[in-house]
């Protein structure tokens, strides 16, 4: 039996890149190095930002370096059990573009998209000038119930299918509050679902919740999957 071939996965600031001044100081992009059979790739990470060197990013955010870590592992495992002995790391920074995504960042923005086209008829019109709804880290609950305090018709404008994926997101964001909790970097993504590991403890949970409403943990299941493979379709 052939010894599995070592995955090495090394961060550093790129500096051949564009810095941000700050306070004086050069700051540089985050990326990590991928080894795999001899062969390496530079990656730009997900969640890093700017930084004047390695120890800040320990510094400031703990979890970030072992989240991006673990998740460049995952995406390797999985794409080596996908296409065995053909599997290159050419091409590999545009399916970890989107299998890290956050699976609650997703979500997120699926549901402000679709109350987006809701509120399209709400009453008063003139406060739909008043809702960022474009803006990506806010809240979807932030935004609706700002909305229920605007519209004067919410409620009446909003279909069952809507109301019932709401339900289930807060379900999930339950679930995960530590994960999600600001800089925590301890979150699921894209990749958690594929490899089977974030969806197999997720039903695990939504079975304990749901315990007399079994349909209730299949639908959350497949309304998290269809968003999912809708977003990963476009790889």
């Amino acid at each position: 039996m052939k010894k599995p071939k070592k995955i090495t996965v090394k961060f550093f600031l790129n500096r051949n890149l564009k810095h941000l001044d700050i306070d004086g100081v050069e700051h540089f992009p985050l990326y990590a190095q991928i080894t795999y059979d001899r062969k390496n790739t530079q990656i730009k990470c997900q969640y890093g930002w700017f930084y004047k060197d390695l120890h800040q990013v320990q510094a400031q955010s703990p979890q970030l370096l072992p989240l991006e870590e673990g998740i460049f592992r995952r995406v390797v495992e999985y794409e080596l059990k996908q296409q065995g002995e053909e599997f290159k790391l050419k091409g590999l920074g545009r399916k970890y573009e989107y299998y890290s995504l956050s699976i609650h960042q997703l979500i997120n923005s699926y549901l402000k998209l679709r109350l987006k086209n809701f509120i399209h008829r709400a009453q008063p019109q003139k406060f739909l000038e008043v809702l960022n709804l474009e803006k990506p880290n806010l809240d979807f609950f932030t935004i609706y119930d700002a909305s229920e305090k605007l519209f004067d018709n919410l409620a009446g404008i909003l279909d069952k299918t809507f109301l019932e994926e709401m339900e289930l997101y807060r379900v999930y964001t339950q679930f995960y509050e530590k994960e999600l909790a600001p800089n925590a970097f301890h979150f699921p993504v894209v990749i958690d679902w594929l490899d089977g590991s974030h969806r197999h403890q997720l039903s695990q949970k939504l079975h304990h919740h749901f315990a007399q409403q079994p349909d209730e943990s299949e639908k959350c299941l497949k309304f998290i999957h269809g968003i999912i493979s809708t977003k990963i379709g476009l790889v």
